[in-house]
């Protein structure tokens, strides 16, 4: 129904970089994205993980209100910054991306 790609950052081992979040069409609107997303940051390999980065485009709605929804959530601040330019990064052929970075967050460790 869904999936999410990401990596910690090998020169800040404190953060999550989210490079994917796809959701196919059926599951859409029930939330799975912000839930997939919880259980990542609860397993305890993300323990010491207390900030998440992304990149999105401006016209990339669902993805907006996902990350905001995160950091709502986290009750961290979500800052925003220019990253990729889409005249010198893509030459006209991809929209910019702009990169965010969330936190710091405390991790939350789900007791099963």
């Amino acid at each position: 129904m869904g999936f999410i790609s990401g990596y910690s950052i090998p020169q800040r081992p404190d953060s999550l970089f989210v490079w994917q979040v796809a959701v196919s069409e059926q599951a859409r609107g029930f939330g799975l994205a912000a839930q997939m997303l919880a259980h990542i940051l609860s397993r305890p390999e993300c323990e010491g993980i207390h900030y998440l980065e992304t990149t999105i485009t401006p016209s990339n709605k669902s993805s907006w209100r996902l990350f905001r929804k995160v950091a709502e959530e986290r009750t961290a601040e979500l800052r925003v910054s220019d990253w990729l330019d889409e005249e010198q990064h893509f030459n006209g052929q991809h929209e910019s991306e702009e990169l965010l970075r969330i936190g710091p967050f405390n991790s939350i460790r789900r007791v099963s």
